[in-house]
């Protein structure tokens, strides 16, 4: 048997204990009680923030002892994705830490947005439309949105499903036709307007992402000029400069 360790937190004497750090004069480790309480709300917060791309934090603090003049005065802080943070196999938490490393050292990996499944999965390319290879959860890596928003773009899926005040402006633009969106590759468009509120340029667009020509009228793409011939028969005939001064 492995001789005895003292954990900080409790000073309990236990043959298992995960190892946060050394100092000049202690060992500071927590057993695996302690250090369950103690870093279970840490990881699931920084497991959620991972999940939203946001890996803005990887680190703990040091608990630092529970008794004595000393209390709670220990300020080391511990990188979560550091080969220093010594944790054993058996240690309940063990899996969740091993996955925050992984995400945090392996360029391009993302986390499951389905909280139940955990699973880690790596980017090759660039790719909105994810599909987990476990839970089959399929999500936007870009809005985070599951299920995937398949046919709109991200902006047009939020003016559809949220309400929070800015999404209710770009649907009121929306729905005044000031706003509007490529029929290819659905990117935002607005015209350009002068002081008296009218059109500065023609309704035949030509999409600065894709380089697509369609119509702002109907919104029909693949057109040119010929779409708005006087004499032709579509809707949007002679309508190349309405809306304009």
């Amino acid at each position: 048997m492995s001789k005895a360790k003292i954990c900080i937190c409790c000073s309990e004497e236990t043959d298992k204990t995960i190892l946060l750090h050394k100092t000049r004069r202690q060992i500071h480790q927590l057993c695996y009680d302690c250090a369950v309480g103690y870093l279970s709300p840490i990881i699931k917060t920084m497991t959620s923030n991972i999940r939203r791309h946001i890996k803005t934090s990887c680190t703990i603090k040091c608990p630092g002892t529970y008794h004595g003049n000393m209390r709670n005065k220990c300020c080391k802080i511990i990188p979560v994705n550091s080969s220093k943070l010594v944790v054993n196999e058996d240690f309940p938490l063990y899996i969740d830490i091993l996955r925050i490393k992984t995400l945090f050292n392996i360029p391009n990996s993302i986390l499951c947005i389905n909280e139940d499944c955990g699973n880690v999965l790596e980017m090759v390319g660039i790719f909105n439309k994810i599909t987990c290879t476990q839970c089959n959860t399929i999500w936007c890596n870009n809005c985070l949105a599951e299920p995937y928003h398949e046919g709109l773009s991200c902006l047009e899926h939020e003016i559809q499903t949220q309400d929070n005040d800015h999404i209710k402006y770009l649907r009121e633009l929306n729905n005044q036709g000031t706003l509007k969106f490529c029929p290819s590759c659905h990117v935002a468009t607005t015209k350009e307007k002068n002081q008296t509120g009218a059109d500065v340029g023609c309704n035949k667009i030509t999409c600065t992402t894709c380089g697509i020509k369609w119509c702002w009228l109907c919104q029909k793409a693949n057109i040119d000029y010929d779409h708005f011939n006087s004499n032709g028969k579509d809707p949007c005939s002679n309508k190349l400069w309405l809306g304009t001064e």
